[in-house]
């Protein structure tokens, strides 16, 4: 199945390694007590200044064959492996958390991956680093509870509030939690006959497969539906999670799943439209329209 990004997504990932050489730089400095901002990045073997084509993080340190274009001293492979390291803390934090979120993610993650490596390299944990993961801690906590709240709040509005989670391992505790709680939950971006099983376990009262975001890296996105109705009806004994189709771009699309049997399907009001609208039916009423004008009549008093 391919991956569809976001731009912010994608930002991310460029960015990450140019963070992992930032981190990098810190690693080395700071347990120094050098300055970390100020100064030009140098040779540690010859103390040539480094300029903008030495420091295009992982692709300098391979076009150089891994050596300073001064002395032809071996730089070693900790700048590549912190930038890599980097990438990977933003790639985990992409395929994992949803939306903006991917990048607070990434920051703690790059924020522990430089202290783990000055604890590995000196023992020490610098406060420079440390002590703001104390306010952060403080300030993730507190937006938790004020989402925890408004939730609680928003569930009291009325019986039939239902609440939207991602198909996530978070999303699927959380999903499981509110379900035994007594209130609705619809688990969206499902993509996979496994993902609809799962949400139906957690006790989703709907799940959203996106048929049409299917259709566009060249699957069937119909052909999930059909797979997922199947699976819940083999056990509709024991599952009672409805389909809610998504991300609908076509008519076809919703006759299609009326037919497989999806209970609910959302649709724009274009698609909408479109299905009140038939060309023999715009013939048809042009004919009536016609025929009644013949005949000279009027309903209308003057």
């Amino acid at each position: 199945m391919g991956l569809v990004m976001s731009q912010s997504a994608i930002i991310l990932l460029l960015a990450a390694p140019f963070v992992g050489s930032f981190l990098g730089l810190l690693v080395v400095r700071l347990p120094l007590g050098e300055t970390v901002v100020l100064g030009r990045s140098r040779c540690r073997r010859c103390g040539a200044a480094l300029g903008p084509l030495d420091l295009v993080p992982l692709l300098s340190w391979a076009a150089s064959g891994g050596r300073c274009r001064h002395c032809q001293a071996a730089l070693g492979w900790f700048h590549p492996a912190i930038e890599a390291a980097a990438l990977g803390v933003a790639l985990w934090s992409v395929a994992v958390v949803p939306g903006g979120l991917a990048w607070a993610s990434a920051g703690l993650g790059w924020t522990l991956l430089a202290l783990a490596v000055i604890d590995q390299r000196h023992m020490i944990l610098p406060d420079a680093l440390s002590l703001p993961l104390i306010p952060a801690g403080l300030a993730v906590a507190a937006v938790v509870i004020l989402v925890l709240v408004l939730m609680r709040r928003l569930i009291d509005v009325a019986d039939n509030v239902i609440i939207k989670v991602p198909l996530t391992w978070e999303g699927l505790k959380a999903c499981r939690s509110l379900s035994q709680d007594g209130v609705g939950v619809n688990v969206t971006l499902c993509f996979s006959p496994a993902q609809a099983i799962l949400a139906a376990k957690a006790g989703a009262t709907y799940v959203s497969p996106f048929v049409g975001r299917l259709d566009d890296i060249g699957h069937d996105g119909m052909a999930l539906i059909a797979e997922i109705r199947q699976i819940y009806d083999n056990y509709a004994d024991s599952l009672s999670t409805q389909i809610l189709v998504a991300s609908i771009r076509h008519p076809m699309h919703v006759v299609e799943a009326a037919k497989i049997g999806a209970e609910v399907v959302t649709v724009p009001p274009k698609i909408l439209r479109q299905l009140v609208q038939h060309t023999l039916t715009d013939k048809g009423l042009a004919a009536f329209l016609a025929d009644w004008r013949k005949t000279g009549q009027t309903i209308v008093k003057d």
